[in-house]
């Protein structure tokens, strides 16, 4: 069974405040308040156009997206073992509602079998509920571009690698290990724009990355402009989504 097309980063932080994500709609259905509060802060924090509804069970979740899906979120990040789910009966349930929003499990299990079970009944992400909240959301975001996620570990440990394609507008190349090969254009970073672009891989503003480097803030915005054009990159998230690919944010 081919599961879809996987961005499997070792995501460890968000790189930045995006852009991109003015007006997005997130709906949050788990019944742990606390991370669900955390989590609906980070998001707001960073997306601050961003909306976010939250629901404590399944019951509450269905009775804001229907009928028939009256209210669309662009995406869903659903707790499997929440009040009412009975774990993919309610997946389905919430699949058949909203065909086209991606959806993105919250799980404080890893199980093999669960990973395997949450692709097929629609998910578009798994997640741990043990991953940090900055990186949650980086996962988030490379959903919400299309792509399906799962963390490499995970990938690795489920056995569906060999079930997975690589994505090619993902532009993650993959050698026959399964393993993300380098970026070409980061063996031509000089070191300072590898500690440069490891810090914003981390969420660092350009004023945090220029205290934490004992730099001028115009310093950084050069180095910037310099890894941009050897990445071929545009920005600071298509920047930031490559070092994260390569590992190069700290844990």
């Amino acid at each position: 069974m081919t599961i879809g097309k996987f961005q499997t980063a070792k995501i460890q932080a968000l790189p930045t405040k995006l852009e991109s994500e003015k007006n997005t709609h997130i709906l949050i259905a788990d019944d742990h308040d606390l991370l669900r509060e955390v989590l609906s802060a980070y998001i707001e924090d960073l997306w601050p156009d961003t909306k976010v509804t939250q629901a404590g069970g399944l019951a509450e979740a269905l009775n804001y997206i229907m009928p028939n899906g009256y209210h669309q979120p662009d995406i869903m990040i659903l707790d499997l073992e929440m009040p009412g789910m009975q774990s993919f009966v309610g997946l389905e349930s919430i699949r058949l509602r909203l065909p086209k929003t991606p959806i993105v499990i919250l799980s404080d299990k890893s199980e093999n079998q669960q990973i395997v079970e949450s692709f097929r009944y629609g998910a578009d992400g798994f997640i741990p509920k043990t991953m940090k909240p900055a990186a949650m959301i980086c996962a988030l975001q490379l959903v919400l571009a299309g792509e399906k996620y799962l963390p490499s570990t995970l990938l690795k440990e489920s056995g569906l690698r060999a079930e997975t394609q690589t994505a090619n507008d993902s532009q993650i190349a993959q050698d026959t290990a399964g393993q993300p090969l380098l970026n070409q254009g980061l063996q031509k970073l000089t070191q300072r724009e590898y500690s440069v672009l490891s810090l914003l891989a981390e969420g660092a503003s350009n004023k945090e990355i220029a205290r934490n480097l004992n730099i001028q803030e115009i310093t950084v915005k050069s180095h910037m402009k310099s890894i941009f054009r050897k990445l071929n990159t545009k920005n600071r998230t298509q920047a930031a989504k490559i070092a994260l690919e390569a590992g190069l944010a700290s844990s």
